[in-house]
């Protein structure tokens, strides 16, 4: 290039056929290098030092171009790098740096050099190939330090007429927060798992005192090693005094921890308060909550969280943190959601005897019974914050079918627990082997007076099915739509869907769902139960129940067609 006193004008048209003429009207006041490409220009203001770019506008106004020069596009929170087909780095953003935390030069570089040392988590772990092989956007997530994530975007960019990407646009923001919120979550939801799976092997020669130990061992490991909870006081009601006995104190200085407290809603601190109404409580700030009893040493914030069964409190669990407000919401929301995990355990502990083989599978049937209302909650809960969270937020909706998934299983190992037990003790289910189509079966049962959901729980349990509930119409669709059922069993008097309504909805959402309608004997306003049979119903069930009424319809709805 030739040496020139004259200032260098870049000028850019893409697609124009008179850039040439526009060239030679600038004069001989500047020197004009012109481009008709972004690759071309692109290169000759790496190459070249130019002293301006001139976009000769197209068929519209270039309004991106302005919001450039005008600085608005560099406060964009995602760093943003333009990439060649190769996957080498053609331009990146200011943000793009400061994203990385590097001042180097990036250009020329392949981008997976540009962001350093990466490991690639996932989903998609080869993004580059992905993004040209499909002409899709591509997004995963990379690990760049030991609690440092990046998301990553990839967009390709075709030009008119072209099938194929000719350049990439790649977005790179700090997903460490999120990401780590995500990790504790599931950490809470396996731990709350892991806590309930109780095998024989584990408590079969344990005293009742040793089980406690054992399950406080647990607590201890998960809420210090994986919950990453460093300050934990656990308390249990006492039967009759409503005292709070420690079960737990993991960081709670010595004077906390022999605290005499009560289930009362003043004088008893944070811990009290939750014991007497049940309700968790979130101290924001220790040093502005009158509530607030020094529990840890040098403690700013707090949460506190009922143990919670049949709607029964059976104690609190508390945290507390050195920084003010380092409790969220949704810390709640998830540690209530563990706390319900603990609760079943404890129960477990009192409820799991083996010290006389004949008692070991009536045992493990109370059980059931016990927890049931406590875990259907759970399910209403989640099933209801899916239904709200499941088109606007995907992380927390894919965490949901996980606490979903978990709770069941929770019922489903305490099962599998009896089984075992049973089975080593040389006790059979006579019941299961006389009813084999109801064995494992998943029954949904739609009923406003609780009475009638315990009753079903206590009388189809004994034969291997699992029974979950719902108190109105609008439950029963949410949770046949979130999860799977082999029959569902509803009333016709539901506050919200009432008559044949509940029927018809369930079979527009549901086609191959079977529904058995029930009603109290005798009651059948607007002939229901005839609208249903004309559509399909094989057989109505009367309450109260009879047994063997109530067995032979659900079975008739079981029974292959013939």
């Amino acid at each position: 290039m030739a040496v020139t006193d004259q200032p260098q004008l870049l000028l850019f048209g893409a697609g124009r056929a008179d850039l040439a003429q526009f060239a030679a009207s600038l004069g001989s006041s500047v020197s004009v290098l012109t481009a008709q490409s972004l690759d071309d220009a692109l290169l000759m203001v790496r190459n070249n030092e130019v002293d301006g770019v001139c976009v000769l506008a197209g068929s519209e106004t270039p309004s991106e171009l302005l919001l450039e020069m005008g600085g608005i596009l560099r406060e964009l929170p995602d760093g943003l790098l333009i990439l060649d087909s190769r996957g080498e780095v053609l331009w990146a953003s200011d943000q793009a740096h400061r994203v990385l935390d590097t001042q180097r030069n990036l250009i020329g570089q392949s981008l997976f050099d540009a962001l350093g040392p990466t490991v690639v988590m996932g989903p998609e772990y080869s993004p580059i190939n992905r993004v040209l092989l499909d002409v899709e956007t591509v997004r995963t997530l990379l690990k760049t330090g030991e609690r440092n994530y990046l998301e990553l975007t990839i967009s390709p960019v075709v030009p008119s007429g072209s099938r194929s990407p000719k350049w990439l646009l790649a977005s790179i923001r700090d997903a460490s927060a999120e990401t780590l919120l995500h990790q504790k979550q599931n950490a809470i939801i396996q731990a709350g798992l892991e806590l309930s799976d109780l095998q024989p092997q584990d408590i079969v020669d344990l005293s009742q005192e040793d089980r406690v130990e054992l399950l406080k061992s647990r607590l201890l490991h998960y809420t210090q090693d994986i919950l990453e909870y460093d300050n934990v006081e656990i308390r249990l009601i006492e039967p009759n005094t409503e005292r709070l006995i420690p079960l737990v104190a993991l960081g709670v200085s010595p004077v906390a921890a022999r605290r005499e407290l009560a289930a009362k809603i003043t004088g008893n601190g944070v811990t009290g308060y939750v014991a007497a109404t049940g309700r968790s409580y979130l101290c924001a700030d220790t040093a502005e909550d009158e509530l607030y009893l020094t529990g840890v040493e040098g403690a700013r914030s707090s949460l506190t969280v009922p143990l919670l069964l049949h709607d029964e409190v059976m104690g609190t669990f508390n945290v507390e943190s050195a920084r003010p407000g380092a409790f969220t919401q949704r810390d709640l929301q998830y540690l209530e959601l563990f706390c319900r995990e603990v609760a079943v355990a404890l129960n477990t502990l009192s409820l799991l005897k083996v010290e006389k083989a004949s008692a070991v599978l009536e045992g493990t049937r109370k059980l059931l019974c016990e927890v049931a209302e406590p875990v259907d909650s759970v399910l209403n809960d989640a099933v209801s914050l899916l239904s709200r969270f499941q088109t606007h937020d995907e992380d927390t909706s894919r965490k949901l079918r996980q606490i979903l998934h978990h709770t069941r299983l929770v019922r489903d190992r305490i099962r599998e627990v009896g089984d075992a037990l049973s089975a080593g003790c040389g006790i059979g289910s006579d019941q299961q082997e006389v009813h084999p189509l109801l064995r494992s079966k998943r029954i949904l049962v739609v009923d406003t007076e609780n009475e009638v959901l315990s009753e079903a729980h206590r009388l189809l349990s004994p034969f291997g099915c699992i029974i979950e509930t719902a108190h109105s119409g609008e439950e029963a669709l949410q949770m046949a739509s979130c999860l799977h059922y082999d029959v569902l069993l509803a009333d016709i008097r539901l506050p919200d869907l009432k008559g044949f309504s509940i029927y018809s909805k369930i079979r527009e959402a549901h086609e191959h769902l079977p529904i058995v309608l029930m009603t109290e004997f005798g009651y059948d306003g607007g002939h229901t139960l005839v609208k249903a049979r004309n559509a399909g119903m094989k057989r109505a069930v009367f309450k109260p129940f009879k047994p063997h009424l109530l067995i032979g319809a659900i079975e008739e709805h079981l029974r292959p067609a013939s």
